[in-house]
């Protein structure tokens, strides 16, 4: 920031938090706005860490990367999400008087990248996303206003196979940052369910299907306003209290694996269509290893995120959140907005929820900055030379740090190793440099011998300094 700008910003603030100038700010400044996270350099590392996990799985499964606009049409988001997103939008009218909103989530809109190539991309097409998603929902622990998400696409897949390849890559993400998958000590949870069962039930009981994406919304707050408030917003929706009573009854259906399967298939019929869709995930899961991390539950309601039919939650097993830490489902509804047929599946996954628990299980690693050399110049008068073999080793490709404090050797040896972790600690000054020569000392755990080398083999040309005759270059590990 220019300095002759400073009071005029400092005054701004102070009156657009309506303080006068005299008074200082409460340490209530300092924190973001409610919902946001700032991101300091170590929360970065982590975040590149996570997102670059990620990633490489989806390198792995076959998916290409793209992104979607940050900002959306509010009215095509909602009617791609439904009626339920619409007090979650950060939602706004730009200078045209536009209707927008910030990217509640990433798989509506590489839905829509994926209907506007009209049909030019071979089938089934796999493409994922890594981005910042904004939305207004409730703040619990592992939740915020604000989070990057990776969202997994499959396209053209009529099989549940869609459905499978994308719960499993978000598994594999799972498993390589430490959670457990295990049969017997698993950290997580599939809830996997089917809206076409309830879908049915609702019909048999006389409700008209364009009510169904509030009986949706019913049916998804009974964890808020429990059965009983479940079954009473269904009866103001136009079921009987009986028809209610059934449909609210069914959410305590299913169970763990295979058992749980069958109590669906004892209930709906084993030719159900809905039924033959878990059941066939059920085996591919199987044929994966990941089966026992199934749990058949009729709680799982994703209409919010435009699933019309399988849809899951991957839950904690520790009772770490009170909500999924990933999601997903087929979404043909998404397409069929567009006036398409295409058969859409759609995961994902949030860093907030995923750090959360991995800070609860004391899985978060430790990442050091990324530094492999530090140049210290014991005094002013070396600071060129310093800068010289800063320029010398950053074309060789290495993160160089130019320690000018004039500090105390002891203490920058320290924050050299410590702070900055990095592999060389070069050293100009004193009798050495007068000689021409600078001091390298190797640091971490297994450092070898302090040595020199040559200012003029660092690429420092300086009148008085022999030429450089050895064979010896400096040391790059």
């Amino acid at each position: 920031m220019d300095a002759r700008t400073l009071p005029v910003q400092v005054t701004a603030m102070h009156r657009s938090l309506g303080r006068p100038m005299n008074e200082p700010l409460d340490d209530s400044n300092f924190l973001p706005i409610r919902g946001m996270r700032d991101a300091f350099p170590e929360d970065l590392r982590l975040r590149g860490w996570l997102l670059g996990g990620w990633r490489e799985v989806a390198r792995r499964w076959g998916f290409d990367e793209a992104e979607p606009a940050p900002i959306e049409d509010s009215g095509l988001r909602e009617r791609l999400s439904g009626h339920a997103i619409t007090a979650n939008l950060y939602r706004f009218a730009d200078r045209g008087g536009e209707d927008i909103c910030l990217r509640a989530g990433s798989g509506p809109g590489l839905v829509r990248m994926v209907l506007a190539r009209g049909g030019s991309e071979p089938l089934p097409l796999r493409w994922t996303s890594l981005g910042h998603c904004f939305r207004q929902a409730p703040l619990v622990r592992g939740r915020k206003h604000e989070h990057f998400e990776w969202a997994l696409v499959t396209a053209g897949l009529t099989t549940v196979a869609a459905e499978a390849e994308i719960i499993s890559a978000q598994l594999q993400a799972l498993r390589e940052v430490g959670l457990d998958l295990t049969d017997d000590n698993a950290d997580v949870q599939v809830r996997i369910s089917d809206q076409r069962l309830l879908s049915g039930e609702l019909l048999a009981g006389g409700l008209d299907e364009s009510r169904f994406d509030a009986a949706w919304t019913a049916l998804a707050n009974h964890r808020q306003t429990g059965i009983d408030g479940s079954a009473h917003d269904l009866v103001k929706l136009g079921l009987s209290v009986e028809a209610a009573r059934r449909i609210v009854d069914l959410l305590s259906a299913g169970g763990s694996g295979s058992d749980g399967l069958a109590d669906l298939e004892a209930i709906f019929g084993t030719d159900h269509p809905a039924i033959e869709s878990l059941r066939e995930v059920h085996d591919l899961c199987d044929a994966l290893g990941l089966a026992h991390l199934l749990r058949f539950d009729l709680k799982v309601i994703r209409h919010q995120d435009g699933s019309n039919a399988i849809g899951w939650e991957i839950w904690d097993n520790h009772g770490i959140l009170p909500k999924p830490m990933a999601a997903g489902g087929r979404c043909d509804g998404l397409a069929a907005v567009f006036g398409s047929d295409l058969p859409v599946a759609i995961g994902s996954m949030g860093d907030v929820a995923l750090i959360e628990i991995l800070r609860a299980r004391s899985l978060v690693p430790v990442l050091h900055r990324a530094v492999d050399d530090v140049v210290y110049p014991m005094k002013t008068e070396h600071f060129p030379e310093a800068m010289k073999v800063a320029r010398f080793l950053r074309k060789l490709g290495r993160t160089v740090v130019v320690d000018f404090s004039q500090r105390r050797f002891a203490t920058v040896l320290a924050q050299a190793d410590e702070v900055h972790c990095a592999a060389n600690l070069y050293v100009i000054g004193g009798p050495e440099s007068r000689q021409g020569n600078c001091t390298i000392r190797p640091l971490g755990p297994n450092a070898a011998k302090e040595y020199q080398v040559t200012l003029a083999s660092l690429g420092v040309a300086r009148k008085k300094a022999k030429a450089d005759t050895s064979d010896r270059l400096v040391a790059v590990p």
